[in-house]
């Protein structure tokens, strides 16, 4: 019995088209593959593997088949349709490919027309990986491999920015359909998305291993030696663009600059220097109700401060006149990056809740009342360390507002960083739950003593779950 099995579709349906075809071709029947593709790479792809017959899209019948992952209808002979073919686990067998292993890491991103059958509703059945917590698990699992990273899509343009976040050394590739399944398929380590092309690079290299998102559409294709990842939707994706200004406040006599920022991250734009006033330097003498302030601080500790409020001070006007729209990350120059601060940034990033005003990257000793909002963020609502902090730009004035001496004057904390840390009474003040910024190893210049860098001790937050928690051994080594 004659049988045509059409082809159409990405590369991916057309495979499993070619695979079914085999299956039937294995059990007596004369295949006949004939195309309907009208992608030229797909055409140029499957050529390879199969004899294909052209289709003019004139013909008859020509948009009477349809393809999908769970099933092929095939004709008999060239007048009537036979029935319905259910595809087999056992179809990848059918088609082997020719692939070798290199130590990369392949993510796939579907996009296409596959975004715009979701935009236009045509498919809300399916879901959008992008729209969920799927690629930051990816970008968890990530971290521990240390291998580079490729990501392919069929349409790097739409890739949302949180994911370019996430993985900021990604190589993005989505020019050439048969480079990039070769390229894919060779990766030693594979995260799939809900399409047949990603089950395909999946099935084409037995020795890699092969990561899928479960329950999405995909799960009865998939082999069982693949390892599920579990994720959540969601359309409240994080989408934060790095467009910052990053200033470092330091004195003219200070060699903490270069010692402190010997690990500055590559994902931070270049950092500008505001050279502050040391005590010896003041212009604006410190007022006798700030000497008042902190009885256990001896006068170096007092005038320290209160250069630093001024500091402070200085470069969020002059940041407010000159970029009233941009963010601003502030740094002191005794900051201190981890090694691995790219990736921490990224995936911590991704995870805060879109109404934030500020963030507290360092670590803090004095907050209580802490609630975590998403895994590992935390809602704070008191700090009191400012190595790196990022301020949105809508709420730089309210920052200089209690920065201001007369304000500071009546205020219950003289500290500029306790000032900033209490506005979260009014404003979204949040922090990762394990910070991963600290303070040049420890050492505070101003108490002349070391502090551990990721101090969460001596308060309780209350966790994702609604459960109050000890948060002392929450600390930068858990990272390091």
């Amino acid at each position: 019995m004659d049988v045509n099995v059409f082809l159409y579709g990405g590369i991916g349906n057309c495979l499993f088209h070619i695979a079914a075809g085999r299956y039937l071709r294995n059990r007596g029947f004369n295949v006949n593959f004939i195309n309907k593709c009208e992608h030229a790479g797909t055409l140029e792809f499957i050529r390879k593997l199969e004899y294909v017959v052209d289709l003019p899209i004139d013909a008859p019948g020509y948009n009477k088949y349809a393809a999908s992952l769970s099933r092929l209808e095939y004709e008999a002979g060239s007048t009537g349709r036979i029935g319905k073919f259910w595809f087999l686990k056992e179809l990848h067998n059918y088609i082997k490919f020719d692939v070798s292993t290199i130590d990369a890491i392949g993510i796939h991103i579907r996009r296409g027309d596959f975004l715009e059958d979701r935009r236009r509703n045509k498919k809300p059945y399916y879901t959008d990986l992008c729209e969920s917590t799927y690629y930051y698990n990816v970008a968890e699992i990530c971290k521990n491999l240390e291998l580079p990273i490729k990501i392919f899509t069929d349409d790097p343009k739409t890739i949302p920015d949180y994911i370019l976040n996430l993985f900021p050394t990604a190589e993005i590739t989505g020019n050439d359909p048969e480079k990039d399944f070769y390229e894919f398929a060779s990766c030693r380590y594979k995260f799939l998305s809900e399409s047949t092309f990603s089950l395909w690079c999946g099935y084409a290299n037995s020795e890699s291993t092969v990561f899928y998102p479960c329950e999405c559409g995909i799960d009865d294709r998939v082999l069982s030696n693949w390892v599920p990842l579990a994720f959540e939707k969601s359309n409240q994706i994080h989408n934060y663009k790095l467009d910052i200004d990053v200033v470092v406040l330091t004195t003219h006599n200070s060699d903490r600059l270069n010692n402190g920022i010997v690990n500055y991250p590559s994902i931070l734009p270049k950092y500008n220097v505001f050279y502050g006033h040391t005590p010896s330097e003041l212009t604006v003498p410190m007022p006798s109700w700030y000497l008042s302030y902190k009885k256990g601080f001896n006068m170096h500790a007092k005038q320290a401060t209160w250069c630093c409020l001024l500091g402070k001070l200085a470069i969020l006007k002059k940041h407010l006149k000159e970029h009233p729209d941009k963010d601003l990350l502030f740094l002191e120059d005794d900051v201190h990056f981890p090694p691995l601060f790219n990736t921490y940034f990224n995936s911590f990033m991704a995870k805060v809740p879109h109404d934030w005003e500020i963030i507290w990257f360092g670590g803090s000793h004095v907050d209580s009342g802490a609630i975590e909002v998403a895994p590992g963020v935390l809602s704070t609502t008191c700090m009191s360390n400012s190595e790196c902090i990022l301020f949105r730009a809508s709420v730089i004035p309210a920052v200089i507002a209690v920065l201001e001496p007369d304000y500071v004057k009546k205020a219950a904390s003289h500290h500029s960083d306790l000032l900033i840390g209490s506005l979260y009474k009014t404003h979204k003040v949040y922090t990762p739950l394990v910070p991963f910024v600290g303070q040049n190893f420890g050492y505070s210049y101003i108490r002349s003593k070391h502090r551990c860098i990721g101090i969460r001790n001596k308060f309780m937050y209350t966790d994702i779950n609604g459960n109050l928690v000890n948060a002392s051994n929450k600390l930068l080594s858990a990272y390091l």
